[in-house]
């Protein structure tokens, strides 16, 4: 468990002009309420698409801006792993991969 807080505070994120992107730090709260309610069970992209999706219109950027990036980006900060219909590791941030037919998402590694 220390492990896994320690890559916590250690993640990238974006920043430009002093600008830090919140997709992380709000996918990952989204992780942590997932975990204390369900256990250390898979999260497919197609539940956690919508609940991020309503936490980066509320706390994100004035632009749209995709759940894909954040989903994607953390396997290499190493939280988590993503694995899909194309097998183990990220397919990239793209929706349509990571939406694909229904698949294990990431689990806390």
């Amino acid at each position: 468990m220390v492990d896994w807080i320690e890559r916590v505070a250690d993640i990238r994120r974006w920043t430009r002009d002093g600008r830090r992107a919140p997709h992380k730090p709000l996918l990952l709260l989204y992780v942590l309420g997932h975990f204390q309610r369900h256990g250390n069970r898979p999260i497919p992209f197609s539940a956690a698409e919508v609940e991020l999706k309503k936490l980066l219109k509320e706390y994100g950027p004035p632009r749209d801006t995709s759940p894909g990036y954040p989903f994607h980006h953390l396997t290499s900060d190493g939280l988590w792993q993503v694995e899909t219909i194309h097998g183990p590791g990220s397919p990239g941030p793209e929706l349509g991969r990571l939406r694909g037919p229904p698949a294990p998402g990431p689990a806390i590694d």
